[in-house]
Parts: structure tokens; sequence; C-alpha cells
């Protein structure tokens, strides 16, 4: 075989991986949309440290997953009725009424519950950034198990309480609920390793492409030219960048593209279709057809219901 022969076999299969690739990024197999209550279901408990949320749903009630994001926040899913189904860093978990699962920041996820056929109620705990920040600067930098064994049972009675509190209406409800918050999230920091686990803390070819995308996602463009910018192959920065982050680059500005969007209605009276087009939306339906998959419901919806 000559090597001029040899160069096209090797163009061709990169192509071929390019485009398998690129397929894989854009598939969700077996799950639908999330129903459009999701997004709106009832904030139980809220201030500037943390929030819970209460998720339900009846049986037979259609609710698909919460599809792949991560955020900056931490979460912790507390099951009360059925099994939640996650999966944290590309690792499936089944999170049991009497468990607890701890997603850190900067980790990407998803999850549903396990059953469609049955009832399903739990709890959602989201620590703010800013609060982890003041109690463990280096929470960034920390690996968080999911389900750290040794632990657990301790973590699950304190998670019971909260639940309990949460469900009664004791006096001084949120200094006992952020008494136990902060126990739980001692504990999880105690046993946290030193890792390198926030989206920031990449590679320095990953870390440039994010800043690029943050930069430009509001444009039109192809992923083929932030590559051009850094000097690689585009299939090279494709599959480092999807490696280290777990997600696409496309996955990425969806990501950036949605909250900046989520921002603009809750905050600002801009018309619908002026946001889309400041996000890189170029036909407003494939806007809200993508916003209602990523926030469980139109535009128009949540900013009605911002107040």
């Amino acid at each position: 075989m000559n090597s001029l022969c040899l160069l096209w076999m090797i163009e061709r299969v990169g192509r071929v991986m390019e485009w398998i690739e690129k397929r894989v990024d854009g598939m969700e197999i077996g799950y639908d949309e999330f129903s459009s209550e999701v997004m709106f279901q009832r904030i139980t408990l809220e201030n500037n440290n943390w929030g819970i949320v209460r998720f339900f749903r009846e049986a037979q009630e259609d609710y698909s997953h919460i599809a792949k994001h991560w955020h900056r926040h931490m979460e912790w899913i507390i099951p009360v009725v059925g099994n939640a189904e996650c999966w944290v860093a590309s690792k499936r978990y089944i999170v049991s009424p009497g468990q607890m699962i701890i997603i850190a920041s900067g980790v990407v996820h998803e999850s549903r519950r396990e059953d469609y056929a049955g009832p399903y109620v739990g709890y959602v705990v989201h620590l703010s950034e800013q609060y982890l920040a003041s109690l463990v600067p280096e929470y960034t930098s920390l690996s968080y198990e999911p389900m750290p064994e040794e632990a657990m049972p301790m973590i699950t009675s304190l998670a019971s309480e909260i639940v309990s509190l949460v469900e009664g209406n004791e006096k001084y409800l949120r200094l006992k609920i952020q008494q136990r918050i902060d126990a739980i999230l001692l504990l999880i920091t105690e046993k946290g390793t030193k890792d390198v686990a926030f989206p920031g803390d990449r590679s320095e070819l990953v870390s440039h492409a994010m800043c690029e995308l943050q930069v430009h996602y509001g444009e039109s463009f192809k992923m083929s030219d932030i590559a051009l910018r850094l000097h690689v192959s585009y299939e090279h920065l494709s599959r480092l960048f999807k490696r280290e982050t777990g997600i696409s680059m496309t996955e990425y500005v969806e990501h950036l593209r949605m909250e900046k969007a989520k921002e603009e209605i809750m905050h600002t009276e801009e018309a619908l279709d002026d946001i889309a087009h400041e996000c890189g939306y170029s036909s407003y339906s494939s806007f809200v057809k993508k916003f209602r998959k990523t926030h469980g419901c139109n535009p128009s919806k949540m900013r009605q219901n911002k107040s």
C-alpha cells in the first residue's frame, strides 16, 4: 500500500469518526422531553445560601429526565417515594428512599425517576456557589463521592431529618435545617479528595476553548473556527473537550445560551425574539424548542411565572 493510499484511508476514517461523534453527541436515547411543569414545582424553602425544592409525580404521570447539564452550585437529591435514577460523571446510580446522592459543582449529570409506572416524591437541596466558597474555599478542587459509603449512614440520617423538618412546622425551622445542611457538608468535605473537578480547571487547551466559547456563544460560528484560532485540529480539540468536561463543545455552547436566555428572561423585560437573537438563534421557533427541552417550559411561560 503506497503512502498516498494510506493517507486517504486515514482521512476517511477520521471523517467517519467525526460523523459518529457528532451523531452520538446529539442523541438522547430512551428519553423524552421532560414535562413543562417540572420548572415550577413548589420551592419549599429558599434563602441566599441554599434552597430546597419538592418534586412529585403521580403514578403513570409523564415525567421524563432532567437532561445532561452542570452548574456551579452543589446539589443533593433525596428521594422519599420511588427511586431516582442519576447519571453522575457518566456513572449510573439508583437512589432509593432513605438514601441521598451528592452532585458536586461542575460535575456533568442527569436524572429521572426510575419507574414511570409508580409515583415519585423527592427533595432537591441546592447549595449556592457563594455559600460553598465561604465555608470551603477549596471546594472547586475537591472531588466529592456521589454516595460515600463510609459516611452514608450519618448523611442519610441527617437528610431524613431535613425532610421531616421541611414537611413539619417546627419553630426555628430554617435554623434547624441549616444545622443539618452544614453537618452534611462537613461530613462530605472531610471525605473529599483533592482533585480537579470544576469545569474551569482544565488543561490549558480546553480552558482556552471554553473561554473562546464563552465569548462567542451568541454569534454564528462553526466549532472548527474555534480550533483554527487555537491552532489545533477540530477532531483533536473535540475529543479532548469531551474527555475533560464530559460534554461536547456543542452541548457546552447550548448550555451557555440557555443560561443566558433564562437570566435575561428572569431579570429583564427585553423582547423574547431579541433575546433569542442575542443568544445565537436565527430562528425563534428553534430557540423555543430548545428552551422548552432545557428548562421545561416556553420562554413566555417562564416570564409569566417569574414573579
